[in-house]
Formats: structure tokens, C-alpha cells, sequence
């Protein structure tokens, strides 16, 4: 099991949105138990990695430690807030906000083989609230937006908050990186 704790960076919520580009996916807002997630047969069993924000915020990813190349990439990854106060995830077409960032074994950044949509669009969000101990949880299919080639990876990615406690409305971004992923032909 990985942990990774640090500072949360907080800035303004219009500057996080003009420097930031997200991976809008498939998701689902959970308060209870979540299934575990299913792998093709003969798959690699789940690895587990997390990262705890001094102020309580918990950013939590599971995925198969080894996939087959073309196949589906699932990965499961919930936040939960620790905070005594509100939090919000910002749902943008039917998604919660996530940041994802693929890095081959020589460090160099995958591009998606599909553009990303970016942070900064026109329309309306609405907000999903977090209570103290509530979670979001999004489920992920890597493939769908990367192509991978046999080797190893590492999958970086960061949850955006917002919190209505402070004037301007702030944000938040909750990190988790190191997650390893290994693509088999």
C-alpha cells in the first residue's frame, strides 16, 4: 500500500480552472459500500494506493497491477472527506472533476489519443456536496483514453475541490501519484 501525505496548495477557484485540463469520465456519487472492481479473467488482483491531506481529505485508487494491452484498463478512485467542513466536487456532463497524468518508464508524459476536454468551458456545473465521511467515487477505463504500449507506468492524478468557507470561493486539489501500472502485449 502506497501513502503520500503533503500540503494541499489552495488558490483561488478561477486560477486553478485556467491552469488546469480534466479527465471527465464515467462516474457515480457513493455514500455507501463500494463493488470491487472486475477484471478480465486471468488479470493481476487489485494494488491499492493512497494519500492523506494533513486536513483530513483521503484520495484512494485501485487498479490491476498488470493489464493486457488494448484491453480495458479499469481503475476505481474514491475521495472522502475528513474535513469538518463542506467540500464540493464540481460536476461537469454528468462527471465529477478528475485530473489524470500518464508517465512511461523514461518519465515521459503519454499523451490521450482523444483531446481532453478542458476545465474552462462555457455552461453550467452544478455542485455535488460532501459531508464529513462522505465520498465520491469515480470508475475510470484507462484504455478508453490512452493507448499503452507493453512496459510500466506510472498514473498520477488529482481530485478538485471547492469550499464555500472562505470568501472568494476556493479550491482545493487533493494529489495521488505513484500509482504503478503494468501493460502486457
Amino acid at each position: 500500500m502506497k501513502q503520500q501525505t503533503g500540503p494541499i496548495r489552495r488558490v483561488p477557484a478561477l486560477l486553478a480552472a485556467s491552469m488546469t485540463a480534466v479527465v471527465v469520465c464515467g462516474c457515480e456519487r457513493e455514500h455507501e459500500r463500494k463493488e470491487p472492481l472486475s477484471y478480465p479473467e486471468k488479470e493481476a488482483p487489485a494494488s491499492l494506493y493512497h494519500a492523506n491531506t494533513e486536513d483530513g481529505m483521503t484520495l484512494e485508487a485501485e487498479t490491476a497491477s498488470s493489464v493486457k494491452k488494448g484491453g480495458p484498463m479499469p481503475m476505481s478512485v474514491t475521495l472522502t472527506n475528513g474535513r469538518s467542513a463542506l467540500v464540493s466536487v464540481a460536476i461537469l456532463g454528468g462527471a465529477g472533476e478528475l485530473g489524470i497524468a500518464i508517465e512511461d518508464s523514461q518519465g515521459r508524459v503519454v499523451p490521450p489519443v482523444r483531446e481532453q476536454p478542458s476545465f474552462i468551458r462555457g455552461g453550467s456545473m452544478r455542485m455535488d456536496n460532501l459531508k464529513l465521511g462522505e465520498s465520491y467515487h469515480w470508475q475510470v477505463d484507462l484504455g478508453k483514453s490512452y493507448r499503452l504500449e507493453p512496459g510500466d507506468y506510472k498514473v498520477s492524478m488529482s481530485a478538485f475541490i471547492y469550499e464555500y468557507t472562505h470568501e472568494p470561493l476556493t479550491s482545493d486539489t487533493i494529489p495521488l501519484s505513484g500509482v504503478r501500472l503494468h501493460v502486457t502485449e
